[in-house]
């Protein structure tokens, strides 16, 4: 069992023994993005099997549209990107597990950012979810314009892909074999001021991340300089500190 699904048991205990009445169901929101998908089932598992708490899992509609729903009461828990700015009634209950930043795109190697932007079909994520509202805070950061963008939400027809996720299998890079993967620069300038590092420093929620070389042998064999962002569980500020305890 790792470290944090273990917190998640105790803090959740404490939740129950804090309570004069023990829930009759917790609703969890999540996103049909794996591993979000599979850890919720986890979580469900746990909180029913070894808790005895009915839990409900809904798939949400967004980090963003998720968060709304604590907030009016609609729900109890919600996974969501620690990228998301959380709103005043909500408050996180631990990370989880890290997420990454791939773009993937057609055309020349290149680290422009803003190169691989100008090509057709861009696909920034679902508008809402949490890759959607970071590439927002991206297009500010490298000063891009996005009424000068040919944005799609076909993510099939894309020549740019760009979102957040686990390392990708390679069984299912069939895909993608007509893609390069993007890397923000070289590995090496990294703690020389690269361009990962300053845009951690103008949103701190994300972190430089290396994925090793020959990770996505289909698309390329060189490690990738990007993001990384953990994906939270929150909750509701509206629960007492006696029946969250906020790990």
């Amino acid at each position: 069992m790792s470290k944090n699904i273990f917190l998640f048991i105790f803090s959740f205990m404490l939740f129950v023994q804090g309570c004069e009445e023990a829930p009759t169901e917790i609703t969890l929101y999540y996103s049909i993005n794996e591993p979000m998908g599979k850890v919720a089932l986890r979580i469900h598992d746990i909180l029913e099997d070894d808790l005895n708490i009915k839990v409900k899992t809904v798939i949400g509609s967004g980090s963003l549209e998720d968060i709304e729903k604590l907030k009016s009461e609609k729900g109890h828990l919600a996974l969501v990107e620690n990228h998301v700015s959380f709103q005043d009634g909500i408050k996180s209950l631990m990370p989880l597990y890290p997420q990454i930043l791939h773009v993937f795109y057609k055309g020349e190697v290149t680290n422009d950012f803003a190169g691989v932007l100008a090509r057709k079909n861009v696909f920034l994520g679902y508008k809402g979810d949490g890759s959607y509202l970071f590439a927002m805070d991206l297009l500010d950061y490298f000063n891009i314009d996005i009424s000068t963008l040919d944005l799609t939400q076909d993510p099939f027809s894309a020549d740019v892909l760009f979102g957040f996720t686990d390392i990708v299998s390679n069984r299912n890079f069939n895909g993608l074999k007509d893609y390069n993967l993007f890397s923000f620069s070289k590995v090496e300038q990294l703690g020389y001021g690269s361009v990962t590092e300053g845009i951690s420093l103008k949103f701190p929620k994300v972190k430089p991340f290396i994925i090793p070389e020959s990770t996505y042998y289909i698309v390329s064999n060189d490690p990738i300089m990007t993001l990384a962002s953990d994906v939270v569980l929150v909750t509701s500020s509206d629960m007492p500190d006696d029946l969250i305890y906020d790990i």
